[in-house]
Order: C-alpha cells, then sequence, then structure tokens
C-alpha cells in the first residue's frame, strides 16, 4: 500500500475519534452534557476512583475463614494480566470502603496510608490504581473535562477585544472554542483542571442544582458543585472578561475552550507518585514572558498571573502518591495537615482548591518512629491507616513466585515453588493465644502447629489428627485466629521473608541449576539464607513454641517434601488401585452395621446370607486403631456415618472424605507389607533411560518404565527432576 494511502486512512481515523469522543467543546455543549448527566460529570476524585473500582467488577475468590470479594482491576485487564496484585483481598476492600465514606461525605479530609513491612506489594497497590485510572479515564464512563481560555486574534474577532462594547464578537450564539491555531492569538490553560462547571456563579450554580439534588445526602455528596471555586489565576481572568463585557455572561463563556483529558502516569496528568524529597510539592510562578500574556487584550496587562505548578497540581482530580512517606523529613509533610482536613494548599500568593486523594506509602520501623513523636497525634487524625501484611496463604504466596520464575530457562520440579511459598508463609505466622478464644476452642488453638495453622488458612481445612466434631471446631475459629493479631502493633504477617526475597532466593536456585530448579537446591539456600541473621529481620524475632523458627520450617517442608514423594511414588507404580481402599472400608461399614443390627449379610461371592465376618472387622481395626481401642473406634464410625446423614439428609456418604485416616493407614499398611518390591523399584528408577537399564530384569524393568511414566505424566516431573526426588528420598528415608 502506498505510505501516502496510509497516512491518509490514519487521519481519517484520528479525525473520526477526535469527533466521536467530543475532544474539544464549547461550554455551551459541555454544559448540556453535564446537565443530561450531572452525577456523573460532578464527581469528585473519591467518588471517580471507587467508579473505577466498580467499572472493572468483581469476583468472589477464596480468602482465610471464608469467601472474600477481588476488585478485578487488581488482575490488570487493562494491561492483559501484566502484573497484577496477588492476594490482598482484604486491603483492596478498606481501601475501597474508605473511597466510599469520601464520597458519601463530599470530601476526602483524610490521607489514606498503607503501611506494612517491606515488600509487602503497597507500591504494587497504588500503581495498578494508577494503572486503572488511566484505563477508565480512556472510556465514556471515565471521561473528565478541564478548560482554557481562549483569546482570538484581531482577524479571528473582527477588531481588538476588550476596548468597546462595538467591537465584540459578533454573535451571541458564537464560540471561541473551535478556533484554528492561527486564529488564536492567546490560550491559557487552567493547570489545576478545575471542572468547568466552576465557571458559572455559585449563586447561579446553586439555583440551577436546587431541584436537582433533593435529599440532604445527595445534597451533601455534590456541595463541591456549588460551593467550589476557581483557581487564582481563572478567576483574575474570569473577573477580567466579565467586567469587560458588563457582566454579560454568555460573552465571557465565549473565551471558553473544554477539553477532555485523560490520567496518565507518564505526563503526570492527575496519577503523580511523590518520592521522598525535601522540597514542598506546590509553589507558583509569576507569568512574565510568555507569549500568551503580550497577547492577551490591553485590559489585563497590569493583572499579575500565577501558574501553580508542582506535584499536588499535576496530581489534581485524580490520585497522589507520596511513595516511603515518613523517610522525609516530619516537617516537610506538616503543610498536609490542612490539605487533608480542608482540601486546600497554601501557595505564595494565593489558596488552591485541590480535589484529590492522597495515598501515602509506609514500612512500620518509620511509623512506628512517627507513633514516638509529638506530631503523631495530629497526623493519626488526618490519617485513614490500612495494613498491608505480607501473604498468609500458601496457594496465594505460591501464585506469587510462580509468575516470578515463568521466565526461567530450566524445568521446574512440581513441588519447589510450593515448599517456597509454605516456607514463606511458616515464618511470617504468629502462634495463637489460647485466652483470645473461647473455651471450647482453646485446647485446640493452643496445640495447633504451624503448618496446621498454614494449611487452616490456605484451604480451611483442620488437622487429621482431631475427631471430626473438633475439626469442625477449628474450622469455624479461623475468623478469629485470622483476626486475632489484625490490630496488634505486631501484627501477623508483619514479619517474615518479603516476596523480594523469596524471588532471589529462587533466582539463585535458578542459577545454581544445571538444567531443573529442584527442591534440594532450594532447601540449601535456605539454610545459607539463615545462617547470617543480621542480613533479615524476620530471622532477629524470637522464636515462640514452633513458630518464627526459619529453622525448623525449613525441617518441616523437606518432611513435607519427602512424604509428597513417597505418596506419588506409590502411586506411580500402581500396585493397588487407589479405589481398592475404599472398597475395604465399605466392606468393613456393611460388616459393621450388620454386626451392631444383629442382622445376616449377603456374601457377594456365594450370594448366600451369612453372620458378619469377625475376623475380617479385627483385621481392619488393627490396622486402622488398633485392637485395644477397637470398640471405640467401631462407635466413631457409626456416630460419624449418622451424624453425616442428619445434616445431610439428600447426600451420599463418602467415606473417603470421612475416614482419611483409616484409608490411610489401609494404605500404608498394603505397602509396609510389599515394601521390598517398592524399595526395589525405587532403588532401580535412577538407571531409567541408562545403559544399565538393560541389565535389568524385564519384568523389573518394566515397573521401573511405567513408574517413571506415571510419575512424569500424572504428577508433571521432568526426568531429571523425577529422579532427582527419587535420590532425594533414598538418602533422606533410606531402607
Amino acid at each position: 500500500m502506498d505510505t501516502r494511502d496510509i497516512l491518509e486512512q490514519l487521519s481519517k481515523r484520528c479525525t473520526e475519534r477526535f469527533e466521536s469522543e467530543s475532544l474539544v467543546l464549547s461550554f455551551q455543549e459541555y454544559l448540556a452534557e453535564f446537565l443530561e448527566r450531572p452525577r456523573h460529570h460532578g464527581r469528585i476524585a473519591a467518588r471517580y476512583i471507587a467508579d473505577c473500582f466498580e467499572h472493572f467488577g468483581t469476583e468472589v475468590v477464596d480468602g482465610i475463614g471464608g469467601e472474600a470479594v477481588r476488585f478485578k482491576l487488581f488482575d490488570a485487564p487493562f494491561d492483559d494480566g501484566r502484573e497484577p496484585l496477588i492476594g490482598q483481598e482484604e486491603i483492596q476492600r478498606e481501601f475501597y470502603q474508605a473511597l466510599c465514606n469520601f464520597a458519601r461525605d463530599g470530601r476526602a479530609d483524610r490521607l489514606i496510608l498503607l503501611h506494612g513491612p517491606n515488600g509487602s506489594a503497597k507500591t504494587t497497590f497504588c500503581e495498578l490504581v494508577f494503572r486503572a485510572l488511566e484505563a477508565y479515564s480512556e472510556t465514556t464512563e471515565g471521561c473528565l473535562h478541564r478548560f482554557s481560555w481562549i483569546f482570538p486574534n484581531r482577524e479571528a474577532q473582527g477588531g481588538r477585544l476588550g476596548f468597546s462594547d462595538e467591537r465584540r464578537p459578533r454573535g451571541r450564539d458564537q464560540t471561541y472554542a473551535f478556533l484554528g491555531q492561527d486564529e488564536i492569538a492567546a490560550k491559557i490553560a487552567c493547570e489545576l483542571k478545575d471542572p468547568p462547571i466552576y465557571l458559572l456563579p455559585s449563586d447561579l450554580r446553586r439555583e440551577l442544582f436546587e431541584d436537582l439534588f433533593e435529599d440532604e445526602a445527595d445534597r451533601r455528596q455534590h456541595a463541591h458543585l456549588i460551593e467550589g471555586e476557581l483557581s487564582a489565576k481563572s478567576k483574575r481572568i474570569f473577573d477580567g472578561l466579565f467586567s469587560l463585557y458588563r457582566g454579560d455572561l454568555q460573552q465571557v463563556l465565549k473565551h471558553v475552550q473544554v477539553e477532555r483529558f485523560y490520567i496518565s502516569q507518564r505526563y503526570r496528568s492527575s496519577a503523580v507518585r511523590i518520592a521522598p524529597q525535601t522540597h514542598v510539592d506546590a509553589s507558583e510562578v509569576q507569568v512574565v514572558a510568555d507569549r500568551s500574556v503580550h497577547a492577551l487584550p490591553p485590559a489585563f496587562h497590569d493583572v499579575n498571573l500565577f501558574v501553580p505548578v508542582g506535584d499536588l497540581v499535576d496530581g489534581n482530580r485524580g490520585m497522589i502518591e507520596f511513595s516511603d512517606f515518613l523517610k522525609r523529613p516530619i516537617e516537610m509533610n506538616k503543610y498536609l495537615l490542612t490539605t487533608c482536613e480542608k482540601g486546600i494548599v497554601m501557595l505564595p500568593t494565593s489558596i488552591a482548591q485541590l480535589d484529590a486523594i492522597l495515598v501515602a506509602t509506609s514500612n512500620e520501623s518509620h511509623l512506628d518512629e512517627l507513633k514516638t513523636t509529638p506530631l503523631f497525634a495530629s497526623f493519626n487524625a488526618r490519617m485513614e491507616l490500612v495494613t498491608v501484611p505480607y501473604l498468609l496463604q500458601i496457594s496465594k504466596e505460591r501464585a506469587l513466585h510462580e509468575r516470578q520464575v515463568r521466565s526461567a530457562d530450566v524445568s521446574i520440579d512440581p513441588h519447589v515453588l510450593d515448599l517456597a511459598a509454605t516456607w514463606a508463609v511458616l515464618c511470617r505466622l504468629h502462634r495463637p493465644d489460647p485466652e483470645n478464644h473461647p473455651p471450647e476452642t482453646r485446647a485446640l488453638v493452643r496445640e495447633l502447629a504451624p503448618i496446621e495453622k498454614a494449611v487452616l488458612y490456605d484451604t480451611g481445612e483442620a488437622p487429621e489428627r482431631l475427631a471430626a466434631d473438633e475439626r469442625q471446631l477449628l474450622k469455624g475459629a479461623v475468623g478469629m485466629l485470622r483476626e486475632e493479631f489484625r490490630d496488634h502493633i505486631h501484627f501477623e504477617g508483619r514479619y517474615g521473608p518479603s516476596a523480594r526475597e523469596m524471588r532471589q532466593v529462587l533466582m539463585d536456585c535458578v542459577h545454581d541449576a544445571d538444567t531443573c530448579l529442584t527442591p534440594s537446591l532450594l532447601f540449601e539456600r535456605l539454610r545459607r539464607m539463615t545462617k547470617d541473621k543480621t542480613l533479615h529481620d524476620f530471622l532477629r524475632v524470637e522464636a515462640d513454641g514452633g513458630y518464627h523458627d526459619p529453622d525448623g520450617a525449613i525441617d518441616t517442608v523437606e518432611q513435607i517434601y519427602r512424604e509428597r514423594v513417597h505418596a506419588e511414588l506409590r502411586d506411580a507404580m500402581q500396585l493397588v488401585h487407589p479405589d481398592e481402599y475404599v472398597r475395604i472400608f465399605e466392606r468393613y461399614v456393611q460388616e459393621l452395621s450388620a454386626l451392631k443390627k444383629n442382622e445376616r449379610i449377603q456374601d457377594p461371592v456365594t450370594g448366600k446370607a451369612r453372620e458378619p465376618d469377625q475376623g475380617f472387622l479385627e483385621d481392619v481395626e488393627a490396622i486402622v486403631s488398633g485392637s485395644d481401642e477397637s470398640e471405640r473406634f467401631r462407635e466413631a464410625v457409626l456416630g460419624t456415618i449418622g451424624a453425616f446423614r442428619v445434616e445431610h439428609a439428600d447426600s451420599e456418604v463418602e467415606l473417603a472424605a470421612l475416614f482419611p485416616n483409616a484409608l490411610r493407614a489401609l494404605q500404608d499398611d498394603y505397602f509396609e507389607k510389599n515394601r521390598a518390591a517398592m524399595e526395589e523399584v525405587r532403588d532401580n528408577l535412577l538407571l531409567h533411560e541408562t545403559d544399565d537399564a538393560e541389565d535389568l530384569e524385564p519384568e523389573l524393568r518394566k515397573r521401573v518404565e511405567r513408574t517413571m511414566e506415571n510419575l512424569r505424566q500424572e504428577h508433571g516431573y521432568c526426568l531429571t527432576c523425577a529422579k532427582e526426588a527419587v535420590a532425594y528420598l533414598s538418602r533422606t528415608q533410606p531402607g
């Protein structure tokens, strides 16, 4: 295609987009749009950002102790899912709630302070809100408007503006908003991006909106539409034109060009991140050399125009983030006490009215330091504190690690990320205090091991060592466990390895790996990490009954790995089908039920009625409960089934779910009796696809090949990590 045709097509599309999106409007056109949807165009920043949250929708996800609502904007749908926020649904809820509270009050009178340990995703949270606002501002629902003052040249106005009534622009329905560049003598923007509706005098706005917002709550939320004032520079220009035109408002508004603007971090348009610094965030400069000033009518030449500049000015009508807020001297932040409470900032010659959500991030050490100063009481009254802890769910921590190592050029053992996530969460958990719980659960939480609490948080599953009623009690206590330290100064999730530190560990493992990232490499790196306690704060936290014990947590994840490999290896050997254990226990329940009811049972082989098989019952009980506990075990089995049928009358009894420990005991017993055959296969798996494999007996070689294929197909191992897993099991569980 000819380049001229390409440019013509692109130009046509740009023109069509310009017209369809109404990028430039006269004030009259803007007013028509505003009156059609006043609540939409009259939103304050808090309501606008809350609407942005709602625009991308929500979904229900698994949280600690139940379901949680997740805002989909944190999945970064506007960037094809690039760099989402993993977890932190509670933080999303608190932030959104603060926005809604501000919107109901009609102004944001507090700074939202996201505080938490380093690497807990505070910056990621703010970055995603910024990116969401950028995308939302490009939609019809998220359109935003600002205005500029337009002064035409002599040819465009047919004379010199401002000298006599006779030389005013002809035709009261005309506007200067659409003049060409060569027809404009001066264009003066409003740097604070004042809503164009502020160009109407406040008394006229009051009359206009008096009947529109009838109830008190509605009027409070939209009070800014009446009480809001133009910035100092725009007010001087408005007053000058108003005087020149002898109070003719329509003539004044002909000089107004309304433009749609978009939120942008790159161009610092209503999305500004302020780094720690030692200078003020807003100021003014006088306009003296600008060509536009000299092109103004003579009546304006003695008017001093000052342009507001700075971070707060750029971020107005959007969101401003003070990154590492408390790293800069606290004296530099004192002006924010007034800014937060009244929504204004004091400039050298004027007062700027701000409409922006002020967000700050801080780590815990700096917040702790602020709490010791006399200024904390003043700041605390003007801050909305939102705690951002480390993740406490293994599955979400794993998802974070998976995203971080996605680009690694080595294969990854199917367990290594889960083990890394488990270790990280174990280091972050607090030991429950039984005194904070009701009497019926105190004993249960007192004995709760770190790994059991981690699993309870992640899946809601209680330890299988407990009786069914105890498991149910503990499941119901998850919410209380999570709330126990939420408002504590040493809140749960404050200490532990950060996501950044875990990423470094995994990247070091990738560097050390030849072809596969294995758990052995992970364990080695974790041991090295915990040796020097001066490098990481969490290593200096005193161990508490198995909690906050990084070395003990490594032992725990190693044991988890051994158990998983052992179970997968047994499954891959296919010595017996897993359903066989269910069938054995189903027969046990049938025989036991018949015995208790003094009934005969039909033999499945002969088809004849017979007495319950006491020998079979005793054999099963010897395996799953021990001979001394057989009668108690029988009562527990029948009682559990009866209770399930009462509570779930329409559901079929699933013995595997009700009696997992019994089925596991049957499985362990079978494999113990066939241990020699298992070990023979295990010890020869390392010969797979080597020359030495040809020397194996044909039947043994067949079992080895079948086992290795199942490990790869059913459990996700590559050949290297499968052999490494088997070798690790042989080293740590010999015999």
